[in-house]
């Protein structure tokens, strides 16, 4: 009796060993496959992390292209109104979409008896058009009209300035735009034509008098 209660507890003992060795080794096997799975999860990600962060640096890439190319059309476009500011007879002036200025010529500043101290690239418009109020024949109305003119991308200007001395300017300004229409700022051109009108007014009283 005590034979077979030593075998019965000994197979037991056995059993118990067998089935704590076979449940660890599925135990093993399952966590194996589970950071298998988990590995394969991660390699996943970084793939696709790796595709995304391609396609980045390739938008990235195209955007740097296109801003070089706007740069430099917006560069050449600069260089051509400089240009055609320098050669230009008649006063002229262009402000930037901030209201800056960005170019003038001598012609200019002769007109509006601007020193350099008055006047530079990167000068607020608002500082020289006080300057010219003065100037003036109706102050007021000159601000205000170049007040709605500087705050307008749209409206072409045209008309004549009357000076407190007598002298009379034909002021002309329009956008700068460029080839996608964007808007840059504006150009103006003042030309004396205090002496065409002068003419023009001796030969109106010589006709009428004759």
């Amino acid at each position: 009796m005590e034979t077979i209660t030593i075998i019965l507890i000994f197979v037991g003992v056995f059993a118990l060993l067998m089935i704590w060795f076979v449940t660890g080794l599925f135990s093993e096997k399952f966590r194996s496959k589970s950071l298998n799975l988990t590995l394969q999860d991660k390699l996943s990600i970084i793939s696709a992390q790796n595709v995304a962060l391609t396609a980045l640096e390739s938008e990235i890439h195209n955007q740097s292209v296109a801003l070089r190319n706007l740069e430099e059309k917006c560069i050449t476009q600069g260089n051509v109104i400089a240009a055609l500011v320098e050669a230009s007879a008649h006063g002229m002036l262009t402000v930037d979409s901030d209201m800056c200025i960005r170019h003038f010529n001598k012609q200019f500043c002769d007109m509006w008896d601007l020193s350099e101290e008055n006047i530079h690239v990167g000068t607020r418009v608002y500082t020289i058009l006080q300057h010219c109020m003065e100037k003036a024949f109706e102050p007021e109305v000159f601000l205000q009209n170049h007040h709605k003119i500087n705050h307008s991308q749209d409206l072409i200007w045209n008309a004549e300035v009357h000076l407190s001395d007598n002298k009379i300017f034909q002021s002309s300004s329009s956008p700068i735009r460029g080839l996608d229409g964007t808007y840059y700022g504006r150009i103006w051109e003042f030309v004396d034509v205090t002496e065409c009108i002068q003419d023009e007014q001796r030969l109106f009283e010589a006709y009428l008098y004759n």
